[in-house]
């Protein structure tokens, strides 16, 4: 169907889908990377991969026979042919095929986004939101969204040895002129075994969905329902992300995290807790067992280099709080707790043992200095040992 014969090629991809929902059985998707970069690109044009088409060399079979010219092989590129092919090549399927793959999925929770969209609130499943933002240039930040929900408030049903639950997300992003910036939908399915009765009652589920998003404030609407029970509940928050172009010593919000660990090559782009090469979980309801350690990641930025060593000099102190009064202290200026260093951040990752913590609720305070600006930041959060 592209006139046969050899040539030099770019690097290309055919993929092949037994079906694609919206478009049909037997669908071919072809990718090329004309740049030799990496960069592959869908396209519709099956003479994009030809590295000899305006240069001399690679005929076609009906060229070698003389039965047409390379000028009417250069007219064919893009949409029109007059090769003989199959009816999903003809120029109209391609060019449908393209738009069907180039439009956003379609929603599957639509009653979910009425109920956003007419701003009706429901109470009749609990839940709680928290995000965290990770500078990611001058103009963009990575805006992580956690939405927590109790398993007590969940509908679960046995499946053989197992239960399971599942949530229907749906949430939107909007400016302060109300403009839809992103919406989004997905499934929290939670599975127990089903002798674990403790964990099914007394247990969070959580989800993680990232946002690219520039500075400024803004309201994430978020609508979540039990399709066994058909519970429904609803959230509005609002969201800011600060100015990201600061000189000075500043740091992101702080995580604590249920997990830290290194990515395995398992994990993909897709996964929302990679940061880097470290796999970040936050913990759900930022609530400790005296047999955990508090986990903490946290990145600053504006951070000066020695020229010599090409290292930050950073005095870092770990201060607890109960009550406020100071109930726990560390203090690192030897750099054991710094992670990664890089012109654009610092990444911090601290283990605090909780074994002698009392039960009740405590502030984490992180002050950072830099001893050579002379500049000090500092970020907080609160959590619950049980």
């Amino acid at each position: 169907s592209e006139g046969g014969g050899i040539t030099k090629t770019y690097p290309f991809e055919i993929w092949r889908y037994a079906f694609i929902e919206g478009i049909g059985p037997d669908v071919e998707i072809e990718f090329v990377d004309p740049t030799n970069t990496g960069e592959f690109r869908m396209t519709i044009d099956p003479q994009e991969k030809d590295a000899l088409l305006r240069a001399g060399g690679g005929p076609t079979e009906y060229e070698e026979a003389g039965l047409e010219s390379r000028y009417l092989r250069l007219q064919r590129s893009g949409l029109a042919t007059n090769y003989v092919g199959p009816t999903k090549d003809l120029p109209f399927e391609r060019l449908a095929r393209m738009a069907v793959l180039d439009k956003a999925p379609p929603l599957k929770f639509d009653k979910l986004r009425e109920i956003v969209s007419t701003f009706v609130t429901y109470d009749q499943l609990p839940s709680n939101f928290r995000y965290r933002i990770i500078r990611q240039s001058d103009a963009n930040a990575l805006a992580m969204v956690n939405i927590e929900v109790p398993n007590s408030a969940l509908s679960f049903a046995g499946r053989g040895e197992a239960v399971r639950a599942e949530v229907e997300i749906y949430g939107r992003i909007v400016d302060l002129s109300d403009r839809i910036l992103t919406q989004f939908e997905d499934t929290l399915a939670v599975d127990f075994p089903a002798s674990d009765a403790t964990r099914v009652n007394a247990g969070i589920s959580s989800i993680q969905k990232n946002f690219l998003l520039p500075p400024g404030t803004f309201r994430i609407d978020i609508a979540l329902k039990d399709p066994r029970s058909n519970q429904i509940g609803t959230r509005q928050e609002r969201m800011v992300i600060p100015p990201l172009t600061s000189a000075k010593l500043w740091a992101a919000p702080l995580i604590l995290a249920h997990s830290i660990e290194a990515a395995g090559d398992s994990e993909g782009i897709n996964d929302p807790y990679l940061l880097g090469t470290l796999r970040v979980r936050p913990q759900p309801a930022l609530t400790y067992s005296r047999s955990d350690p508090l986990l903490v990641y946290l990145q600053l930025y504006g951070s000066r280099l020695d020229p010599s060593t090409q290292a930050p000099a950073l005095t870092v102190r770990y201060n607890i709080l109960k009550d406020g009064r100071l109930f726990f202290g560390q203090t690192d200026d030897k750099g054991k707790t710094v992670h990664f260093v890089s012109e654009q951040r610092v990444v911090l990752l601290a283990s605090i043992p909780l074994a002698t913590f009392e039960p009740g609720k405590f502030r984490l305070l992180v002050q950072a200095t830099d001893r050579i600006s002379g500049e000090t930041t500092s970020a907080d959060a609160t959590f619950t040992v049980n």
